[in-house]
């Protein structure tokens, strides 16, 4: 038996005080004659001050409540009206959350339970595609990983016969939960070949190439799935859209993510689909979403979405201070756009110029033609001096430069774009 070995790395953190960046900039106000204006116009930090930890000062992703954005939009269908789908398609990752974690036991027996429970779909659909997360390096992801690592990780080197680690130590470290989609990813390929039925399953795991696996035995590699994305929340909404233009009449979607409901709804507007497409959780006494209804109730802002919520806060990109998801609803169904944000044909001075309209319209604030993001803080900022909002608003081209990087990629019309460097 392979011994399980256990590896302990504490993560220095790096210490920033926004609150001495805060007293040095009144201090030069105080003792020089400097206009606040002057002092807004350069970047106090060289990352936003919002993507830091108040009490502990330690880097970490400001996530706005975005559960709020899909409970504001959704139009919910009972699962009892969905009927038998034509494909289901599933959260590989989500799933582990919500599954059975055994608190004494092997790797082998959470691999057991996870297949069984994928395969038992297969009785009730033609087809399932189950996808996971992929974990490149030198990603934007990578520094969203870092930043949300705690000060101690755990590392053990797994195998089936390797006692189960604590759930929050296998998936919340990068090297367990790589190893553990690899082993459930090895056992699905072996365990849908043994079964009897006319079903097939499509596995998307680490491989850029996606494997699909008949129940007759048959494995048969899919190059047209082909895709560098890393995030399932990404590959799933592309491997919708192609069952679509297969022809599926009904398609369940298993995700709890806000993500994923936001490209569902932007790509059912874009692509144009007909097709039934019902986003149900992934455990229950939860609603069923019905996405094809959801567009239909919120067709004036449903292309908007997908930049309306990458500016203000999701999975990769931090929130603001003050702007919630209803907040932006309204911004958007009051007629602000957001047309050049994620655009790849569209220069960057544009993107700034909207987003800084689209934001100060979200605090109020009407921004001119002639206006820039220093004028928007000081109309905001200066009236509030005493509650410091001002911290929220620093570095926004930095900020814009990877919102608009993140857009580009899930606005890209064939999903074969993988996340690299910024530019």
């Amino acid at each position: 038996m392979k011994e399980n070995k256990k590896k302990t790395t504490t993560v220095a953190a790096e210490q920033f005080d926004s609150g001495l960046i805060f007293a040095r900039a009144l201090a030069l106000m105080n003792s020089r004659d400097i206009k606040v204006e002057y002092i807004l116009s350069y970047e106090l930090a060289s990352v936003p001050v919002s993507m830091f930890d108040e009490i502990t000062r330690n880097l970490r992703i400001t996530k706005s409540k975005s559960s709020l954005l899909k409970n504001k939009l959704l139009v919910e269908q009972s699962a009892r009206a969905t009927g038998q789908p034509d494909a289901i398609v599933m959260d590989g990752c989500a799933i582990l959350w919500v599954l059975h974690w055994p608190s004494k036991g092997s790797v082998q027996d959470l691999v057991t339970n996870v297949v069984k429970h994928i395969t038992s779909k297969l009785k009730g659909s033609t087809q399932v595609h189950i996808i996971f997360d992929r974990y490149c390096e030198y990603s934007i992801k990578s520094g969203i990983r870092c930043s949300c690592k705690a000060q101690v990780s755990r590392e053990n080197q797994l195998c089936l016969s390797s006692p189960l680690p604590p759930q929050d130590v296998a998936l919340t470290v990068t090297k367990n939960k790589i190893q553990l989609i690899d082993m459930i990813c090895d056992e699905l390929v072996s365990s849908v070949a043994l079964l009897n039925l006319p079903n097939s399953c499509v596995v998307t795991g680490k491989s850029p190439i996606v494997e699909r696996i008949h129940c007759s035995g048959l494995q048969i590699i899919r190059p047209d799935l082909k895709t560098m994305h890393e995030e399932a929340d990404v590959i799933i909404p592309n491997q919708v859209v192609y069952l679509a233009s297969l022809g599926c009449c009904t398609i369940k979607v298993i995700s709890d993510d806000t993500d994923v409901f936001v490209l569902l709804v932007h790509y059912y507007t874009d692509k144009k689909l007909t097709s039934t497409l019902v986003m149900e959780p992934t455990s229950q006494g939860r609603s069923s979403v019905n996405i094809g209804s959801t567009v239909a109730k919120h067709q004036s802002i449903a292309l908007q979405l997908l930049s309306a919520h990458a500016l203000t806060g999701c999975d990769t990109v931090a929130s603001y201070f003050g702007i919630g998801k209803t907040k932006v609803v309204k911004t958007l169904e009051a007629g602000n756009r957001l047309n050049h944000l994620g655009n790849p044909m569209a220069s960057l001075e544009d993107v700034l110029c909207e987003s800084a309209a689209f934001v100060a319209a979200c605090y109020g604030q009407k921004c001119q033609p002639h206006e820039t993001m220093t004028d928007i803080r000081y109309k905001v900022w200066v009236p509030n001096l005493d509650e410091k909002v001002h911290a929220y608003y620093q570095n926004l081209k930095q900020y814009l430069r990877l919102v608009n990087h993140l857009a580009k990629i899930r606005r890209g019309l064939t999903f074969r774009h993988a996340y690299g460097k910024l530019l």
